[in-house]
């Protein structure tokens, strides 16, 4: 466990991919891929417990990135209030098409800090 004492949940796994599971409920990201549903994924994923709190995390980890200014992981999850290792792991469902598959870059920043933001999907 995190030094936060936030669990590190929702890395993507490959486990279980395509199965179906996992919908989200109340968050379709824009240019989400039309032919899926967007859902989360992963050997320890329980749809009814990990789902909505999960939903919630993407929903604003979206509404915090979305204005394409650089952050630090510290930064997003601060603002998100989850761990680190859950918004790194929100910036990866973003980067799935059927979560927008829109372009998260990446820049290194002084002291080895990584900086991240959001470029939405068709707005390069």
């Amino acid at each position: 466990m995190p030094e936060n004492n936030k669990p590190c949940i929702g890395a993507d796994t490959g486990v279980g991919r395509n199965s179906g599971q996992g919908v989200l409920s109340g968050f379709t990201p824009p240019n989400a891929h039309p032919e899926t549903t967007p859902s989360l994924d992963g050997a320890t994923f329980d749809p009814a417990v990990d789902g909505p709190r999960l939903g919630r995390q993407l929903a604003t980890a979206f509404a915090v990135m979305s204005d394409g200014h650089w952050r630090t992981l510290r930064q997003i999850a601060e603002a998100v209030g989850c761990s680190e290792t859950s918004a790194s792991a929100r910036l990866r469902d973003f980067r799935k098409p059927r979560f927008g598959g829109h372009q998260v870059d990446r820049h290194r920043a002084a002291g080895g800090v990584w900086l991240y933001r959001l470029i939405l999907h068709g707005k390069i």
